[in-house]
């Protein structure tokens, strides 16, 4: 993997050694492919800020950050220039798919990592995806965990708040629809190799279908989704504050994305 040390912020001394030796042997024994990790922010000077030092603190730093500015009004791309590792660019077609699609086709990386700009991954988050693909890129086109509310402070509460709506909710019922694990936007890897194969292939109107589960019904032709309970990462509660009228469009939206492509694809995840 290439020397990302300007990604390495102080922490305890302690956890960072002890985690920094951890990954040393970890890369002396295996192959480590690149990884790009795209974060797609629409005014999010609320959150960019955070977003960006989760990515700083970790203890397996990514190859490359993409931070793709879709527009915003307000000091997100100022927030994240502040940052040095990132690589800032700028999509003028509005929407979630033209940034992910601009994100993704700018990355250099073998593995092309999302997050929405108000996640925050643990310190070992990068760590873990490569322990789950570096050894099975070949078939393995992709990867998503859950969530959990980093608002939420009780660990239990956190805990049964995020198997409700992630684990028992979307990744469960996505699995019965699709017959086959889904992506989640705010936490999800994939092949590079896989998105070259699907670039020109996936709906690119971000009104009409879920990005996040168009891009797991094609990507599925190619091989295997992986959900990974331990790959977990922290998000806002704001997505489940929104009014009912987004709720029932996101509703609409998955339902269209299953009903749309489910008859064209039978892939090896069935």
């Amino acid at each position: 993997m290439a020397d990302t040390g300007a990604l390495r912020a102080p922490v305890r001394k302690g956890v960072r050694v002890r985690l920094s030796l951890a990954a040393l042997v970890y890369t002396m024994r295996h192959y480590i492919p690149a990884l790009s990790l795209i974060v797609i922010a629409y005014n999010e000077e609320e959150y960019i800020g955070s977003c960006m030092e989760a990515i700083q603190q970790q203890t397996f730093p990514p190859d490359e950050v993409i931070v793709v500015n879709n527009n915003s009004t307000d000091k997100t791309a100022e927030i994240a220039k502040t940052f040095p590792f990132v690589t800032l660019i700028n999509e003028t077609e509005q929407g979630m798919i033209p940034a992910r699609d601009a994100g993704f086709n700018a990355a250099k990386g073998d593995l092309l990592a999302r997050i929405d700009a108000d996640t925050r991954i643990p310190i070992d988050w990068v760590e873990k995806v490569h322990r789950i693909l570096d050894n099975r890129a070949q078939d393995i086109v992709g990867v998503s965990g859950p969530q959990y509310f980093y608002a939420v402070q009780d660990s239990t509460l956190r805990k049964i708040t995020s198997d409700i709506t992630s684990r028992y909710g979307f990744f469960a019922v996505s699995k019965i629809m699709l017959g086959h694990e889904t992506l989640f936007g705010s936490n999800m890897v994939i092949t590079k190799h896989a998105w070259q194969k699907v670039k020109n292939d996936v709906c690119h109107d971000s009104y009409k279908v879920h990005e996040d589960v168009d891009l797991a019904l094609h990507i599925s032709q190619y091989g295997i989704i992986l959900f990974d309970r331990d790959l977990i990462a922290g998000i806002s509660t704001r997505a489940f504050l929104e009014n009912t009228k987004k709720h029932v469009w996101r509703l609409k939206t998955w339902v269209k994305s299953v009903t749309h492509h489910r008859k064209l694809f039978v892939g090896p995840n069935r």
